[in-house]
């Protein structure tokens, strides 16, 4: 509403009472669409800032102060020239300030380029915006429509006598909202609710502004919360449905070890070129195997007893993973239907301090404990870094020199310290080969058939000087070859069911 003439009027009449009489005492620009006019009275400053970009706006912003730094000068020519009477110009959306020795013109949407400029004997003497283009240039008045603008058009239907008198006979401006939308009004608008009223268009036209930028960045900060947890969201739906098709893969372990055993059963393991195969599984069921020619059945069997291990481990990881994916979606289709409901950025600064404190109820039981710990069997516990980091806190500061210390060979991965609860000195091989398993399961041989895995006395790793973190050597070391995956649920405590995290490099 402030690009048609009955506001430019009003905003006119307001200007000329508070400028009358006062000098121009600085000119500056902080941005470089915006221009900002100090004029000195003998009691009292007078503050007006002009938007000259997309969003043309005058107003008066009383508390502003020029920085020390990041302020340009302008329209020199001006400064210390007193102001004798501000009027709109007949034919254009022109607001002029009269001056002792030349004219100060506010441009407001004309031609689409609003500007500041000063004018004198009708030549362009100085100018904000394109100042080497304009100087020097005479300044023409171009004529426009002096519209009523679209929301004083619809409003007129509810007057008998024309809007512009109802207008210039209301002396107080209103800021008014609809739909989301702000805007600085003349008159109560039908169908549109005032949320505050002023006796000066100035500070309509300040506060719509002010309103209208607070809403915009509401909007955008609420779309940016809105986008981060649908993607998060799209992200894992689409992850569980994977997990969920793997599941369902994974329940095929039985029926592998089955096919092995009756390929096991057969007088003549070490036969070959077959195709297929049609046995009597140990329960009485037909079976009907698929072979590959070129290898025995010893050789079959031995593959398809891999490939029940494998789909085990992935069952099991997913045991895992499968429930804390589900509470995930969970959290995050009630976080976006809170965030719906969210009107105003408090409600936002609201929503995300109840996420936090979400966040870390939800981390609490896991802060508590440094490491990653895995009971194996009554007498051994192995505790598993985190990060390069842990990795360091592990290995330098948490073993004591006869813990046993095992890593994934030739791959980055997790220190781990296997400590005896009853002081034995060695390991029983099931203990160490279910260790080597969960070391070579947090490295990045994670996905290997067999995984080399080195271990030895924590008293013979050292950190040479100057080694990144989590880098270490190692004397006197051994190797057990694994099959990377965690235990089983049932040979575990509570405090084995862990994250299934990267490894850390």
């Amino acid at each position: 509403m402030t690009g048609y003439h009955l506001t430019l009027e009003r905003m006119a009449d307001e200007l000329h009472h508070l400028l009358e009489g006062r000098v121009l005492a600085d000119a500056w620009t902080q941005q470089s669409e915006q221009i900002i006019l100090r004029w000195s009275g003998p009691d009292d400053d007078q503050t007006v800032v002009i938007d000259t970009g997309s969003d043309v706006q005058i107003y008066l912003e009383p508390r502003l102060q020029r920085q020390r730094r990041n302020a340009t000068s302008v329209l020199s020519q001006a400064i210390g020239q007193r102001c004798h009477a501000v009027v709109k110009v007949n034919g254009d959306r022109v607001i002029t300030c009269v001056l002792t020795h030349a004219r100060l013109h506010i441009q407001l949407f004309s031609g689409g380029k609003a500007n500041v400029v000063m004018e004198s004997d009708g030549i362009i003497t100085d100018a904000f915006r394109k100042r080497h283009t304009l100087v020097g240039q005479p300044f023409t008045v171009t004529p426009h429509e002096e519209r009523l603008g679209p929301l004083l058009e619809v409003e007129q239907q509810y007057y008998e006598q024309p809007i512009a008198d109802v207008v210039r006979a209301e002396r107080q401006s209103y800021v008014v909202e609809r739909n989301g939308t702000i805007t600085a009004a003349l008159l109560p608008l039908q169908g549109w609710q005032v949320i505050e009223q002023h006796a000066s268009i100035l500070d309509a036209v300040r506060r719509a502004t002010v309103l209208q930028r607070q809403a915009l960045r509401f909007q955008q900060h609420k779309r940016q919360l809105l986008d981060t947890r649908t993607r998060e969201l799209t992200k894992l739906q689409r992850a569980l449905d994977h997990m969920l098709s793997d599941q369902a893969q994974a329940d095929h372990a039985a029926k592998y070890r089955l096919m092995a055993d009756a390929l096991m059963s057969q007088s003549d393991v070490y036969q070959r070129n077959l195709s297929v195969l049609h046995a009597t599984a140990p329960d009485g069921s037909m079976l009907t195997i698929p072979l590959k020619p070129e290898q025995t059945l010893l050789e079959a069997a031995q593959y398809l007893y891999a490939k029940a291990r494998r789909s085990e481990r992935s069952a099991q990881m997913l045991q895992q993973r499968i429930p804390a994916t589900q509470e995930r979606i969970k959290v995050l289709q009630l976080q976006l239907a809170a965030l719906e409901t969210c009107t105003a950025e408090h409600d936002l600064d609201a929503f995300r301090d109840q996420a936090v404190r979400s966040a870390r109820q939800g981390q609490s039981i896991e802060a508590q404990r440094v490491f990653r710990e895995f009971a194996l069997g009554p007498q051994w516990i192995l505790y598993v870094g985190r990060t390069a980091a842990n990795n360091d806190e592990l290995t330098l500061r948490f073993a004591k020199p006869n813990d046993l210390w095992l890593h994934a060979r030739g791959v980055s991965g997790s220190h781990c310290i296997l400590r005896s609860t009853s002081g034995h000195p060695q390991p029983p091989e099931n203990i160490l080969e279910q260790a080597g398993a969960i070391a070579a399961y947090y490295s990045s041989a994670r996905n290997a058939t067999w995984t080399p895995v080195i271990y030895t006395q924590r008293k013979y790793v050292r950190k040479p000087k100057g080694a990144a973190v989590g880098a270490v050597t190692v004397d006197r070391e051994r190797v057990v070859m694994v099959e990377p995956g965690l235990p089983l649920p049932s040979a575990t405590s509570p405090q084995t069911q862990e994250d299934s995290g990267h490894p850390p490099s």
